[in-house]
């Protein structure tokens, strides 16, 4: 699935079709995808090193593709290759349908959809990705990982598909860091 707000996103994608009296909402992926034609490219790689210099390093690229749009949903298509010392894997194609509106749960912030709820610093910048500079809004959250707590911060703009345009993942107890990187967009 697609990384924005790890859980946030994650409910949203899985919220049910339609529930009796809950506020419609429009979901904050299918409004990125939705200012791009159909066959965009978007391209993320995220790669993860060690403390030590020289460690296992994981690169794993994601190549996501719009592959249709309409006023009711959008289809984006996602393949995976992830390189480590031991070769390469690749997984996929695999399609995500996102509807263009979801039942918004109790207790979510209609303004900070596509954002985290909740966090503990934020800010603006500018952030380079795929050869531009995009004008980003960061926020810092905590999440848990099987190794242990982790610290992110993450950089959304609009004008991205997808919404997610770099994060940075450090994981302490695992001396991991995770950083993810959109370094190509691709427009028909």
């Amino acid at each position: 699935m697609f990384r924005v707000a790890p859980s946030m996103i994650l409910a949203l994608a899985l919220a049910p079709a339609s529930s009796p009296g809950a506020e419609e909402a429009e979901h904050p992926l299918y409004a990125s995808w939705a200012k791009s034609p159909a066959g965009t490219v978007v391209v993320v790689r995220e790669v993860t090193e060690g403390r030590e210099a020289g460690g296992p390093r994981l690169v794993v690229t994601k190549r996501r593709v719009l592959r249709s749009i309409d006023d009711r949903r959008a289809v984006v298509e996602e393949t995976v290759e992830a390189e480590t010392p031991e070769g390469t894997s690749r997984t996929g194609p695999r399609e995500s349908v996102i509807r263009r509106t979801f039942p918004l749960p109790p207790g979510v912030d209609r303004s900070r959809l596509g954002r985290p709820q909740q966090f503990e610093a934020r800010g603006e910048e500018r952030v380079e990705a795929a050869g531009r500079t995009f004008r980003a809004e960061w926020f810092d959250t905590k999440g848990q990982t099987e190794a242990g707590p982790s610290r992110i911060r993450a950089w959304y703009a609009d004008d991205v598909p997808g919404l997610l345009v770099k994060s940075v993942t450090r994981v302490p107890d695992a001396g991991k860091t995770t950083t993810a990187t959109v370094v190509a967009i691709e427009s028909p």
